[in-house]
């Protein structure tokens, strides 16, 4: 481990019977993972992954909602920029000389 200067050794065993002998992880800086091991770390993962999932449908909801509020005021004739919040205030769109000669 000496011409390792101090960097860690991951050993990943796969196979039945292991191959890696059980004592190995008793060396500084050495870590065997068996695929046990490696099924609970993908559990683990699923499990928080599941949980950003509805976080981000309730992101994807509520920015639909602001969305589609959003489109209704520009065709009423009111417009309000997107914010990260739901409160905003909306106003009204005056025609611009940009738009009077872009309808001619």
């Amino acid at each position: 481990m000496q011409r390792r200067k101090g960097r860690s050794l991951f050993f990943i065993d796969i196979a039945m019977p292991r191959d890696v002998h059980p004592d190995v992880h008793r060396i500084d800086n050495v870590y065997v993972y068996h695929m046990d091991d490696l099924q609970s770390i993908v559990a683990e993962n699923t499990a928080r992954r599941s949980g950003e999932i509805s976080q981000a449908e309730a992101i994807i909801q509520e920015k639909s909602r602001e969305f589609i509020q959003w489109l209704a005021d520009r065709r009423t004739g009111h417009s309000h920029g997107f914010k990260h919040g739901s409160d905003y205030t909306p106003r009204k769109i005056e025609p611009t000389d940009t738009d009077a000669s872009s309808e001619a």
